[in-house]
This record gives structure tokens, sequence and C-alpha cells, in this order.
């Protein structure tokens, strides 16, 4: 069985490594201290995942001068980091509008430029949770 853990807790990070899960599922995208290298050091896969603001306010009024370019800029550096901390394979990425954050409004306008994805190659999973 794979098990997905969701934190954004480095030491949790490390321990769902030496626990076997199979996946890190970070909402914050790996972004705090600590997060990248800790996530990185269990070889697990990754997801990585896209929000404006924290957790508690990302819903609220997101907003983006281009969707796709925003989107593209982030999930780019996301993968540079990634790969500057010795990660090699990167086991999936969020596509864009796959997370709560984004509106309904703009989700339809990442799934038409989805043939884009994902970059440098790297595989992918897709998926659209909606909170309406």
């Amino acid at each position: 069985m794979y098990f997905s853990v969701d934190t954004s807790t480095p030491s949790i990070m490390t321990a769902s490594g030496r626990l076997g899960a199979g996946l890190l599922n970070d909402v914050r995208g790996f972004r705090r201290p600590g997060a990248l290298e800790s996530a990185a050091g269990t070889g697990l896969a990754m997801c990585l995942m896209h929000m404006q603001g924290e957790p508690d306010t990302m819903q609220h009024d997101p907003s983006y001068d281009d969707v796709i370019t925003d989107l593209d800029v982030f999930f780019d550096a996301q993968l540079d980091r990634l790969q500057a901390a010795g990660y090699r394979e990167i086991a999936s990425l969020s596509t864009p509008g796959s997370d709560s954050e984004k509106q309904p409004s703009r989700i339809s306008k990442c799934w038409p430029d989805s043939a884009n994805w994902p970059p440098n190659g790297f595989p992918y999973w897709s998926g659209c949770l909606v909170n309406l």
C-alpha cells in the first residue's frame, strides 16, 4: 500500500521517510525553512503544490497577472531548487488548477494549456479540487 503524508513540518517529513511513506505532499510547496532539504533527504516522491499566501488565506481573492505564466515560473523555480538540493527525480507535480486556491474561472484557463506540462519531462499527476 502507498501512503501520502501531507505536512509542511521538516521533522515529520524525515520521520515519514523512516516509517515507509510513499509520498510527501506539502501545501506550502516545501518553502518552510528546512522542508526542502528534509524532503529531498528522504528520497520519497514529492508532490509540488502552488498557493498564494498561507493555507488559511490562500482562497481569499487570489490574484494572477497571467495564471499560466505565473504557475510556470513558480514550478520552474521549485524544480530548480529541488535539483540544487540533490533531488534527481520528481515523482509528481500538481498541475495548474489542481488545488483549491484556484477559482473555477481560472481553472478552466489552465486545463487547455496543460499540454505544455510537465516541465523538464518529469512525471506528473493532475487533479482538481475546488471549494465553492
